[in-house]
């Protein structure tokens, strides 16, 4: 019973002392101050008397981890000054214009920094005791390892960035040669094929089985036009699915008989040699005709 009794009495007490330094800061406060904005010194006793009172709930329910608790325990101390800087400069300057004392101006000087001082520190605790909070801690930690884990991405892919390019650039190339060679054979029907070139002619001296001279005469070397209709054939109906195809189901044995189609096409086209035409027509017995 005397014991809450002891602690009602304790609280009442401390109670009035702080009515008490609140005016007095308040009366201050109002100094520094322009003629139409005296009440906003209500809201500075925030950093004083009601700073003091705020940081201490803080520091005894409401701090996590030791970051908030040493901010909450700092500011208690640093507003508990401030009250006494706060109620005591105003005194001196009362008991100054009563005559009491004499006062220089460098002590009004004080006082005004030293509570621009406290009103900053109270801001400046608040953020940061917000700022160091587990939970944001915690987040920023997560946001930290996600930025080294894109930071060694991005880097791995500049590593291997060569490397692709020059794998797939080839299989790039490949593929564009195809469609452009697609693009102009495509509509290509058999009776707008290309004519086949003009039969090449060359000079020879052949003999005869019996060892006759022949005179210089020409020999006309064979187109095979009917074998090169044929591999043209082959390789617009092999090309014909390869542009019919999609691009996901494109194969590597696609592409090779592609490639082999257009080889055997471009083989057909080729004209024999003039020795071997000659050789043939000696084996027959008969002379080469003039050109």
């Amino acid at each position: 019973m005397f014991k809450k009794i002891a602690s009602l009495v304790v609280l009442l007490v401390a109670g009035g002392l702080m009515i008490y330094s609140a005016s007095r800061t308040l009366s201050l406060l109002q100094m520094t101050l322009p003629p139409g904005q005296k009440d906003v010194a209500f809201l500075a006793l925030l950093a004083f008397d009601g700073g003091l009172i705020g940081w201490l709930l803080a520091f005894m329910f409401g701090s996590e981890g030791g970051w908030q608790r040493a901010i909450s325990a700092s500011m208690v101390v640093v507003d508990l000054l401030g009250c006494v800087i706060g109620f005591g400069a105003d005194s001196l300057l009362g008991a100054s214009s009563n005559g009491m004392v004499k006062l220089d101006e460098s002590l009004a000087l004080t006082a005004v920094l030293l509570t621009t001082v406290i009103i900053a520190a109270n801001i400046a605790a608040t953020v940061f005791f917000h700022m160091l909070s587990p939970d944001n801690r915690r987040r920023m930690s997560q946001e930290s390892a996600r930025d080294r884990i894109e930071q060694a991405s991005l880097k791995a892919i500049e590593e291997h960035a060569n490397s692709l390019a020059a794998e797939i650039a080839p299989v790039v190339a490949a593929s564009w040669v195809r469609d452009m060679r697609t693009a102009y054979t495509s509509g290509l029907t058999s009776e707008s094929r290309p004519a086949l070139p003009a039969p090449h002619s060359a000079p020879v001296m052949v003999t005869m089985a019996s060892d006759a001279p022949v005179k210089m005469g020409v020999v006309p070397q064979p187109t095979r036009r009917s074998e090169y209709r044929k591999a043209f054939d082959a390789f617009h109906e092999v090309n014909s699915r390869w542009v019919s195809t999609d691009d996901r189901d494109k194969t590597p044995e696609l592409a090779r008989e592609v490639d082999l189609a257009e080889r055997a096409m471009l083989e057909a086209s080729k004209v024999k040699p003039v020795e071997v035409v000659a050789k043939k027509a000696l084996k027959r017995g008969r002379p080469v005709k003039h050109g």
